[in-house]
């Protein structure tokens, strides 16, 4: 009898811990499909086909949102979509059905019924969020909560986004983008962007994604919101893992010019940030790219504009390390502007760039800065120098070819600083190593009222 009972014991002890078993697996629920048309996605869900949206969405930290090859999602102007959780669109390396040239994902924002509305970026007595635009508000964030393996994008097109508002700490000020990387880092590829208010990229706060084979435009407001296609601030974590940009186009304004006045805006403007950008196609507008304290490298890229190509200026530090800003085997050609420039401390390496043009500019035009220019090629210069070094700069010309320049080949200094209507600034000391350059067929000849 008693063993009886510790049997009866022991049986039911372990149907006990069966049924404890069958309760901790997990029978897994069914994804959503095309629900969310507004409001929060808590788990997956899986838009296909046409998807139309009503109000802003948000994918919650642990949720996903899957938006697989060939969607159209509808979405009304000024409405949002933010992602604290995963989104794969187009990817088939994180869930999504692989998109194409042919089967893009797309994003379609309509445009308001009524621009005399006042839109959602506006808060009376606002400082920071002061834009009446109908239509502002639109785009698409990914929070730095993402979940990276579960998230990523190609072929993904944006269209009629007006752009999100994000408030950067170190402008102190609201910026607007239709894709922002909010402290985020993921690889997404042909994404397309096309009538696009503000910026079509905004990153920050240590964002370092990687952007391939994409082709952006130059925003276009009307109201004075327009900006670089690309903006970036405080992006990358280090040269390890900087804000990575290759194999894309980005085109701007043609009827822009050069000047305070001229209207022209950057395509890319990055500061304090670390970037990684190759293999870039840049056309069509006034302004190149403006590197501010940023460092990293800039290569293997074509340049056609009106205005300077490349302006760069101050430098990037980890802790008391200045970091240097490589520019590397770019193709250079301007109508009016500098090929290159480094002015207000920064630290620049110029090598193998193709640089011509500059009806009114230089090939390179150094301030202040320290710049190490190897095997380049400069020339034809219609306008003024091939380097043109003043302030108190540290330059190192090695190895360059420098031909059919309109003044002087090189020019160190102000030395033109007395001559009658000269706007030079006074001299200031500044050091100069220059061997082994092949320099010819220079029109321009050192002449000045007063020689040192």
């Amino acid at each position: 009898m008693h063993f009886t009972n510790v049997g009866k014991s022991v049986g039911l002890v372990g149907l006990l811990l069966v049924s404890l078993m069958i309760g901790l697996v997990s029978v897994p629920s069914a994804s959503a499909v095309n629900e969310t048309a507004n409001g929060t996605i808590v788990t997956t869900e899986t838009w296909s086909g046409t998807h139309t949206l009503t109000g802003d969405v948000t994918v919650a930290e642990g949720a996903k949102l899957v938006i697989n090859a060939g969607t159209t999602i509808n979405i009304p102007a000024g409405v949002f979509i933010d992602v604290e959780g995963a989104i794969c669109a187009g990817s088939a390396a994180c869930g999504a059905s692989q998109g194409s040239a042919s089967s893009q994902v797309r994003f379609e924002w309509a445009t308001p019924s009524d621009y005399s509305v006042t839109g959602r970026c506006y808060q009376q007595g606002s400082q920071l969020l002061n834009n009446v635009d109908a239509a502002c508000g639109s785009g698409l964030i990914i929070r730095s909560t993402i979940n990276q393996a579960s998230t990523g994008m190609s072929y993904v097109s944006f269209n009629n986004a007006y752009g999100f508002p994000i408030y950067v700490q170190s402008q102190q000020a609201v910026q607007y983008g239709t894709l922002i990387f909010d402290g985020s880092s993921t690889t997404v590829d042909n994404l397309a962007f096309s009538n696009i208010n503000t910026s079509n990229v905004v990153a920050l706060d240590f964002a370092a994604p990687t952007i391939r084979d994409s082709t952006f435009v130059l925003g276009d407001d009307g109201r004075g919101y327009d900006a670089a296609a690309v903006r970036v601030y405080d992006a990358g974590a280090g040269i390890l893992s900087a804000l990575t940009i290759t194999g894309s186009t980005l085109t701007g304004n043609t009827q822009a010019q050069c000047g305070n006045q001229g209207g022209g805006r950057v395509l890319i403007y990055a500061e304090n940030s670390y970037i990684s950008m190759d293999n870039l196609d840049v056309k069509d507008n006034a302004f190149g790219v403006f590197l501010k304290g940023s460092s990293g490298s800039l290569g293997n890229s074509t340049f056609d504009v009106l205005c300077n190509a490349i302006d760069t200026n101050a430098y990037k530090s980890t802790g008391d390390f200045a970091h240097t800003l490589y520019l590397d085997n770019n193709v250079i050609t301007t109508g009016e502007g500098a090929g290159i420039t480094a002015y207000d401390g920064a630290i620049v390496s110029a090598t193998g760039n193709t640089i011509s043009g500059a009806s009114d500019g230089s090939g390179f035009g150094i301030r202040d800065s320290t710049v190490t220019a190897h095997r380049n090629t400069v020339g034809p210069i219609t306008g003024y120098n091939g380097f043109w070094v003043f302030g108190q700069s540290e330059v190192e010309i090695q190895n360059n070819t420098i031909q059919d320049t309109a003044k002087e080949p090189i020019q160190i200094g102000e030395y033109h600083y007395r001559d009658q209507g000269s706007n030079y600034p006074a001299p200031s000391p500044n050091r100069a190593y220059i061997a082994d350059n092949i320099i010819s067929n220079n029109s321009g000849t050192c002449n000045s009222a007063f020689r040192y």
